[in-house]
C-alpha cells in the first residue's frame, strides 16, 4: 500500500450498537470492552466467576457515557 493511501475508519459504524464481549472481567477482553464506547458502542460484559472485575468494567463503560450490562455466563 502506498503511503498516499490511507485507510479510513468509519467511527459511526458502531454508534449505538451493542457489543457482547465474553470474558470481559479481565485481560484483553476487558481492555476491548473498555475501548468500545469510544466508537459509540454499548457493552454487555460477560463473565464466568469474577463479578467484581465485570462490575469494574461496566463502571468504565458507563463513565464513557454508554450503557453497560453485566451478565454471568458459563
Amino acid at each position: 500500500m502506498s503511503s498516499s493511501k490511507q485507510l479510513k475508519h468509519n467511527t459511526y459504524a458502531l454508534q449505538d450498537r451493542i457489543a457482547i464481549v465474553t470474558g470481559s472481567d479481565s485481560g484483553i477482553s476487558q481492555g476491548t470492552a473498555r475501548v468500545l464506547p469510544q466508537s459509540g458502542c454499548h457493552v454487555v460484559v460477560c463473565y464466568h466467576s469474577d463479578k467484581k472485575g465485570a462490575k469494574e468494567t461496566v463502571k468504565q463503560v458507563e463513565a464513557a457515557g454508554h450503557q453497560g450490562l453485566v451478565v454471568q455466563v458459563d
